[in-house]
């Protein structure tokens, strides 16, 4: 049995990306990457008590008159918009996330979906929930 070893030669593909490193890291940060139009997705936090149930996003920056929170079929959808204000100084480098946030949220079954309400402060929307009063087992007495 004859065996062939094959030869590959990942240098070649080594020394494009070397030579070429640079530009791409430059063509990554240029100018012409803030007209990409990038959704980004906050981080949440959901926790409940016997009330309600708080759901909480990361919202660095954003006023609430750029925030939107609707609510259909049990989906929390929260969408926003960031953008930085004007200034003397030209932007070189940022890894701020600037433009569109969304996020969508399922509720659980038991909640009381008239009885919503959200509230910005430093940074964080807290949105809360009301939970639906559960059936509670009671005793039905015979006459």
């Amino acid at each position: 049995m004859n065996i062939i070893k094959l030869k590959t030669n990942p240098a070649i593909f080594s020394d494009v990306l070397i030579n070429n490193f640079g530009q791409i890291v430059n063509d990554m940060l240029s100018e012409n990457t803030d007209k990409l139009q990038a959704i980004y997705r906050p981080p949440v936090e959901l926790s409940e008590n016997n009330d309600h149930y708080m759901l909480q996003l990361s919202l660095p920056g954003v006023t609430k008159q750029n925030i939107s929170i609707s609510q259909e079929d049990h989906i929390i959808k929260i969408e926003a918009h960031h953008s930085t204000t004007a200034s003397a100084y030209k932007v070189l480098h940022s890894e701020f996330n600037q433009g569109k946030y969304a996020r969508e949220v399922r509720l659980p079954k038991n909640v009381s979906l008239d009885a919503i309400s959200a509230k910005l402060q430093d940074g964080i929307l807290t949105v809360l929930v009301q939970k639906k009063e559960e059936s509670k087992p009671k005793s039905i007495r015979i006459a």
